[in-house]
């Protein structure tokens, strides 16, 4: 489905004369929306986590409710951010 929206005059000249001459703004504008990534895309679950990390469920869960990993709690569900370090690979120092 194609929509359509309109930016002020001001805001689309800007835009234009931030390109390159051979830029067509049209196309550049089209392939910023196309590429536009999910804010979900950089985000998964404990299951997932425990799997891409090598460790246990269970011991993610800890990780979050202490605050020792970037990580939400939705209702009874822990979201991670999916770009941080593997927690086994950080060394602790206590």
């Amino acid at each position: 489905m194609q929509q359509k929206f309109r930016i002020s005059d001001d805001a689309w000249q800007a835009f234009c004369n931030s390109l390159p001459e051979n830029v067509n703004p049209s196309e550049k504008l089209r392939e910023m929306v196309q590429s536009a990534t999910s804010p979900l895309d950089y985000v998964f679950g404990v299951e997932d986590a425990a799997e891409a990390w090598g460790l246990a469920p269970g011991h993610i869960e800890n990780l979050c409710a202490a605050g020792k990993v970037k990580a939400k709690k939705i209702g009874e569900m822990w979201i991670l951010d999916k770009n941080q370090p593997n927690p086994a690979q950080i060394e602790v120092i206590e």
